[in-house]
């Protein structure tokens, strides 16, 4: 069997970083919800998507060419209605949004195949929630609208947990989808009983 086949290039690996570096920077700004905050995030995210085109000519097994066709006709009507919009810098930030989540779904569907390395990335997400967690808890406790970066203050909530975003509500949903992932790998993944139990 080909080495390639079974270890995955270090380039991919690279890769890899800027995305895990990407998800990072979006969730500790406030989750992107300001473009100015989000922008750090879509620069890692496209030198990840400059990096990653010579890993397209490695031999992978290609994702189905359905949903690559749905997913680009999906974004490429969210460009047109941003392009089309009658307030050209709110719809900005949906243009940056949609290319974004285009490089992250291609990258996911036609270069990172391997388990592990998804895996990994999934367990990145499960850290940056459970600081979420870590921060929401100090916020609740305390009631001071704490927050880790001095510099980005959220509204008075109160002792409503926000975590690094700026709103509850945003983090409630967060932790619903980080959740229902961290159950999925603790049931089907092939994790030993101890990774399972951490």
């Amino acid at each position: 069997m080909d080495k390639t086949a079974r270890h995955p290039p270090v380039m991919e690996w690279v890769c890899l970083l800027f995305l895990g570096a990407a998800f990072a920077t979006i969730q500790l700004l406030i989750g992107g919800t300001r473009l100015v905050f989000s922008v750090p995030s879509y620069a890692i995210l496209g030198l990840l998507g400059v990096a990653a085109l010579p890993l397209l000519r490695v031999a992978k097994p290609f994702p189905s060419r359905f949903c690559l066709a749905i997913t680009g006709a999906f974004v490429a009507w969210i460009l047109i209605r941003a392009c089309l919009s009658p307030v050209p810098y709110i719809a900005q930030s949906d243009i940056y949004s949609a290319l974004a989540a285009l490089i992250v779904y291609f990258f996911v569907a036609c270069i990172l195949t391997d388990a592990r390395q998804r895996m990994i990335l999934l367990t990145l997400l499960l850290m940056l929630g459970t600081c979420h967690v870590f921060v929401g808890a100090l916020q609740f406790r305390d009631g001071n609208n704490f927050m880790p970066i001095s510099w980005l203050q959220r509204y008075d909530y109160g002792t409503r947990a926000s975590g690094f975003y700026v709103c509850p509500n945003h983090l409630a949903g967060l932790l619903e989808v980080i959740g229902i992932i961290g159950l999925s790998m603790d049931c089907w993944s092939r994790w030993p009983v101890w990774g399972k139990m951490c």
